[in-house]
């Protein structure tokens, strides 16, 4: 199987918080992705846990940042304009 997957921020924090086991979200030839808006809003939390700060961020590291350009913020406008 291969293609692409973006995350959703409570992904990350499922996997953090062992809600999610790894071997059950990351399969081969994937590549997995994360907005840059998820990334802003992980890494802004305050942690209670080193460990959850640390795993976080080395999960981030790993996976591809989806970056803000003005075609992902139309096509995000139109989306919820549609969802109201």
């Amino acid at each position: 199987m291969s293609g692409n997957v973006i995350f959703d921020t409570n992904i990350v924090i499922y996997l953090s918080k062992k809600l999610l086991a790894p071997e059950k979200v990351f399969t081969e030839n994937i590549m997995y992705s994360i907005s840059i808006i998820s990334k802003m809003e992980l890494l802004g939390y305050a942690f209670n846990s080193n460990l959850e700060e640390n795993y976080i961020g080395e999960l981030i590291d790993s996976l591809n940042i989806v970056p803000l350009n003005d075609a992902v913020v139309n096509m995000t406008i139109a989306i919820k304009k549609t969802i109201g």
